[in-house]
């Protein structure tokens, strides 16, 4: 496995931020953050 080459932080956990996540980790191999709201 290639080193990985950054961290992005993605905002939203929804379909789009997910998806941008595993894309990011797996085409660009950057570490995704994924912050989201908390319901409390």
């Amino acid at each position: 496995m290639k080193e990985l080459r950054g961290t992005a932080v993605i905002i939203g956990a929804g379909p789009a931020g997910l998806t941008a996540a595993l894309e990011l980790l797996r085409r660009a191999k950057v570490k995704p953050i994924v912050l989201e709201k908390s319901g409390y």
